[in-house]
């Protein structure tokens, strides 16, 4: 109980926010990316990174917005460096998953005139809305065994036992450049 004069500082948290900070820190996207594809730390112009999101429920939502944050790359362009956005494909059955706030807000906001130029977003955001099955067609056709592409897959579906038969069926179908994780 506070007294009228006394101040009271609340913090609060959100445990899917902590688990995808957690985890985009720990599995950030340079530490599994192929030979060949940083130079000094410079993503090479010719090389392209995918991260599919397969499930796009609470833990995918806060691990996309943390991977944005986390893992930006640059590229080499003459003489100036600028953004290399990373694609982010979210698949997902149900559209109210597909609908949130951030994306309403990005589009505003870089559709805004301001003084200022802003920055590349570092990100083009793919959403589909799509059942599993139909993702891993997709995926099939869409990132075939190209040297240049690096796919990421975090699939997050409603239970561990879907996760992993998903995870299982994924690496069937996927190059040699690619890493898989599912909660």
């Amino acid at each position: 109980r506070c007294n009228k004069n006394e101040y009271v500082k609340a913090t609060t948290f959100d445990r899917y926010d902590l688990m995808a900070r957690d985890f985009s820190l720990k599995h950030n996207l340079a530490k599994y990316l192929p030979d060949g594809f940083l130079e000094n730390a410079i993503l090479q112009n010719d090389k392209q990174i995918n991260v599919n999101f397969i499930g796009f429920g609470k833990t995918a939502y806060a691990t996309m917005k943390s991977l944005i944050i986390n893992n930006q790359f640059i590229v080499k362009d003459g003489e100036k460096y600028k953004c290399k956005p990373i694609n982010y494909y979210l698949y997902d059955k149900k559209k109210e998953n597909l609908e949130r706030p951030l994306f309403a807000r990005i589009k505003k906001l870089y559709n805004s005139d301001y003084d200022l130029p802003l920055p590349d977003f570092p990100a083009n955001i793919s959403i589909k809305d799509i059942n599993v099955k139909s993702a891993f067609e997709e995926i099939e056709h869409l990132f075939d065994d190209n040297p240049n592409v690096f796919n990421y897959y975090f699939v997050s579906l409603p239970s561990d036992i879907e996760n992993a038969s998903v995870a299982k069926q994924i690496s069937k179908i996927v190059s040699k450049n690619s890493l898989i994780f599912y909660n």
